[in-house]
């Protein structure tokens, strides 16, 4: 079985905080890294071929967004081991379109994140 951990990547200081407080009290046993950048949490993802991630991943940041991390991930083809949850405050419809049309995606989830939907990933992934 492989090493399991958690990844947030969001550009937004605040809401970071906001969502470590959420994983960490649902995910206690797992480790949880935080990134404010796709590349930093892409070098990570490369970095430990052994691990699966759970990754809370926003779309719109600066200089790597988060389609771009996305098909970075596709390119690579590290999607075996890497389960992406968008959380966004974007409602645009080709937003929640598009990540409809990617494997990878598991769901496309409003920001902050809650307890309720924490607790559905946890089931639905047993993680």
């Amino acid at each position: 079985m492989r090493k399991r951990e958690i990844l947030l990547v969001d550009d937004d200081h605040v809401i970071n905080l906001v969502h470590q407080r959420m994983i960490k009290k649902n995910f206690p046993s797992l480790k949880l890294v935080v990134h404010t950048s796709a590349r930093g949490c892409l070098d990570y993802v490369m970095l430990n071929p052994k691990t699966c991630f759970l990754l809370f991943l926003d779309i719109h940041m600066p200089q790597m967004g988060g389609w771009e991390f996305i098909d970075e991930l596709l390119r690579m083809d590290l999607t075996d081991r890497v389960h992406v949850f968008i959380v966004s405050s974007s409602i645009d419809p080709r937003d929640v379109g598009r990540a409809k049309g990617i494997d990878i995606v598991h769901d496309y989830l409003p920001k902050p994140l809650s307890r309720e939907i924490l607790q559905e990933i946890k089931v639905d992934l047993s993680f």
